[in-house]
């Protein structure tokens, strides 16, 4: 397994580099490699006159992220910084994105947000444009999360959609891998177009529909692994939510979403996966489709 991990050198908060160390070392990857992208939005680099212009978006970040992965004695096995000289937040991802699909990565890890106060650098604007335009998939945590050191149990977010069932192949492979549980939650959303005669009616035609979407979800489900457990939510409360409830309850210590599919409320990987990712409490798996 290859991973990529985005690490900023100008961030305190140490808790991030531990937490994706953590995340890192659970997966049980052959490479590692950080991944930096130095760009002008950057005041670190851009401000840092004492610096020969033609390496302060090289060399510089280089030396100090080496600084930082020494001190914390982090393995890893190369550092990578991608020199962008565009301002606009959408070409350093395209960037970023291009390179890890160039090099093949199978995972690149971040956090939300890299600092607090005003520029919330990746919280807002970074990660969730990765969601958005990312070709590889993503491994997404914030300060708060609680990472395991083993990855035991794995919530899947499931919309139906043959491409979710393709990415739960893939999900219970990396389990089978990890020695690791698999969980599928479907969120059943309400039918809005009411249209019958009577409330009994509605009702009755309103369970049908739903009994054949979870018996069409249960044969998707065994033909992958019958070992894999099945949660259906239908409270009312917004799908991110459930889904994140649904994860505590199971004690999980990944939550899987994917980034783009159809019909799950403008798809998993439209508002619903930047919610998950933003108020969850484990680290989120966001896969795309390649």
């Amino acid at each position: 397994m290859k991973i990529a991990w985005s690490i900023d050198p100008f961030d305190k908060n140490d808790d991030l580099i531990k937490t994706g160390e953590t995340i890192i070392k659970s997966l049980n990857p052959d490479y590692v490699e950080v991944v930096y992208v130095a760009a002008p939005t950057e005041t670190g680099l851009s401000l840092a006159f004492e610096i020969p212009e033609a390496q302060r978006f090289t060399e510089y970040p280089r030396i100090l992220l080496a600084d930082k992965l020494s001190e914390h004695q982090v393995r890893h096995d190369g550092i990578k910084i991608l020199k962008v000289k565009s301002t606009s937040k959408s070409d350093q991802v395209l960037e970023y994105t291009n390179y890890l699909k160039e090099n093949e990565f199978d995972f690149v890890v971040l956090a939300t947000h890299a600092r607090t106060g005003i520029e919330r650098f990746f919280q807002g604007s970074f990660s969730e444009a990765m969601i958005l335009n990312a070709k590889t998939n993503l491994i997404i945590f914030n300060p708060r999360d609680k990472a395991s050191p083993e990855i035991k149990r794995i919530m899947f977010g499931h919309d139906l959609s043959k491409t979710a069932t393709e990415h739960l192949k893939k999900v219970d492979h990396l389990a089978h891998n990890l020695g690791a549980d698999v969980d599928v939650v479907y969120v059943s959303e309400p039918i809005l177009n009411y249209s019958e005669t009577s409330a009994m009616m509605y009702a009755k035609n309103y369970r049908k529909v739903i009994d054949d979407k979870i018996d069409f979800l249960k044969q998707e489900i065994k033909q992958v692994d019958p070992k894999i457990n099945l949660y259906v939510e239908d409270t009312w409360d917004s799908i991110s939510e459930l889904i994140i409830k649904r994860s505590t309850k199971n004690k999980s210590d990944m939550i899987v979403v994917n980034s783009k599919v159809g019909s799950f409320v403008a798809a998993m990987g439209g508002s619903i996966s930047r919610q998950v990712v933003r108020h969850a409490h484990q680290p989120v798996m966001v896969l795309v489709n390649q």
